[in-house]
């Protein structure tokens, strides 16, 4: 097998042989089979890789019989896959899903993953190690709204017409570096305000670039209430909050597992990480919620790399290797690259 010249890829930066090894793949996308899951959702559907006729489609909520769309959903992963067996030379591969591996890495294998990224939430619900994809529930609300709140607030956007992309990035990198570690949840908004109430000691200070400094005064608290807003609700489009869209996905899910995902909430995602958010996200699940029900929501704190600990964990597991799971260069030889679509 011959490698390619590639001097910055992976394995050499590892120094290691990627003959000898076996590869796990972390995904973004929900398991092999996710039609049912994109009809109707426009910007979902938009962000796929799939050809444009399709699209329209599922757009339109109608299915072309005759198209298999398996080979286009996969088709990331099938890509992939090739490329490692035939170029690379690999042994083994196995393609599994993020929320699945967070769980993993928390010793569940039954939950709901809240998944708060750059510009969506999603939440996952998780049983017996499996996606119950029908119930998945996404908001178009993620970290970088909280961002944009913020810049309203500092009113600084007509200074980055004088200044060079690259010290924008900078700059909005700053900004959710230190809206991650100053900005916070509030269990009451109204005390939260009063506390406020000339109050100088709460306010930071950050350097945005060559010693500019703003001042985080009370949006340290508001701006992520974004997070919490009434939008689109993905089944029933009426408006609702982020538990709102928790209590959906239990609620499509079978109702003998309801008490087993509202027990597991497992937060992730880098819009995870604002203080106050397990306590808030608990606090109003329980008052929606029946009585009997408990609401359990956890955050740890090695939530932004879990699924890469879900991961280590999997491939390392006895009954992984038993069931014969890995994808294997014999199989990938005898079925080509649609061997992957097997990987759950």
């Amino acid at each position: 097998m011959i490698v390619p010249d590639l001097p910055d890829h992976i394995f050499q930066l590892l120094e290691v042989n990627p003959q000898d090894k076996s590869i796990m793949i972390i995904e973004k996308n929900y398991k092999n089979n996710y039609v049912e899951f994109l009809y109707g959702r426009k910007e979902e559907v938009n962000n796929t890789t799939l050809p444009e006729n399709i699209r329209e489609n599922l757009i339109a909520k109608e299915k072309i019989e005759y198209i298999n769309y398996d080979k286009y959903i996969n088709y990331p992963r099938r890509e992939l896959a090739t490329l490692l067996f035939d170029s690379f030379g690999i042994s083994r591969i196995y393609f599994s899903n993020g929320e699945v591996l967070s769980l993993y890495a928390n010793n569940m294998v039954t939950g709901i993953v809240v998944n708060i990224g750059s510009s969506t939430t999603r939440m996952i619900p998780v049983f017996q190690g499996f996606i119950v994809i029908h119930a998945i529930s996404i908001r178009n609300i993620g970290t970088k709204h909280v961002i944009e709140n913020i810049l309203d607030h500092l009113n600084i956007r007509n200074e980055f017409k004088e200044i060079s992309q690259h010290l924008v990035y900078l700059i909005h990198k700053r900004l959710r570096l230190a809206t991650e570690e100053n900005c916070y949840l509030s269990l009451d908004l109204k005390t939260e305000k009063n506390k406020w109430h000339d109050n100088e000691k709460l306010k930071k200070y950050i350097n945005l670039y060559d010693d500019k400094y703003v001042i985080l005064d009370d949006i340290r608290y508001i701006a992520p209430e974004i997070l919490f807003d009434k939008v689109e609700l993905s089944t029933s489009k009426k408006k609702g909050t982020l538990v709102d869209a928790i209590i959906e996905t239990v609620q499509k899910s079978d109702i003998d597992t309801a008490k087993n995902l509202y027990g597991n909430i497992l937060l992730t995602g880098g819009g995870s990480l604002y203080s106050g958010l397990e306590e808030r996200l608990a606090k109003e699940l329980r008052e929606k919620i029946p009585k009997q029900l408990e609401a359990r929501v956890i955050s740890k704190q090695n939530r932004l790399i879990s699924s890469w600990i879900g991961g280590s964990i999997l491939a390392c597991l006895e009954s992984f290797e038993k069931r014969n799971l890995w994808v294997t260069k014999a199989e990938y030889d005898e079925k080509g690259s649609s061997a992957v679509d097997r990987c759950i």
